[in-house]
């Protein structure tokens, strides 16, 4: 497992957009939520004809915004974003693979640690067989910012690797 950290960014809907859209050179196929903070309710413009972009982007929005609202200085760096891509020797990953993977990597880069209702909202997309991109809103529930996101390259890099350790390699 390659997993990368984008620099922070401001858009959720433009990274849907991109998530979701056909790739530089047409090479995303049938994208879709493959994990998320919470599946129930969850809008996948992936999966379901009904759901936008715009109302999976209010979706993962909601505390950021709450917290603009509530301390009236906007906060504008809250995308994170995470390519996990399987190393060319790799067998294809199931999306529940995939899915237990983008688990441990927001448990790891502190985003959504285990056990914490009050975690940052996150989703993982799958558009490729090789490849998922993890997309958290930097903004808890309760309006705090999670901690250890500095950290993040290299607790995602550990978690992506101990999950080849665990099973996941061909």
């Amino acid at each position: 497992m390659i997993a990368a950290i984008k620099p922070a960014g401001s858009r959720t809907r433009g990274l849907l957009a991109y998530l979701y859209g056909p790739g530089r050179h047409d090479e995303h196929f049938d994208p879709h939520i493959v994990a998320a903070f919470t599946m129930l309710g969850m809008p996948d413009p992936g999966r379901d004809e009904n759901a936008t972009l715009t109302e999976l982007a209010r979706h993962l929005d909601e505390p950021v915004q709450l917290r603009n609202s509530e301390f009236g200085k906007p906060v504008t760096d809250h995308v994170w974003h995470c390519a996990v891509r399987a190393a060319p020797e790799d067998r294809q990953l199931s999306d529940a693979e995939w899915g237990e993977i983008a688990g441990h990597i927001v448990h790891a880069a502190g985003i959504a640690p285990e056990g914490d209702d009050l975690a940052c909202r996150w989703i993982a997309v799958r558009h490729a067989d090789d490849h998922i991109h993890v997309l958290a809103t930097t903004v808890r529930e309760d309006g705090r910012r999670p901690n250890s996101t500095t950290t993040a390259s290299a607790s995602a890099t550990h978690a992506a690797r101990s999950k080849r350790t665990t099973g996941y390699a061909s």
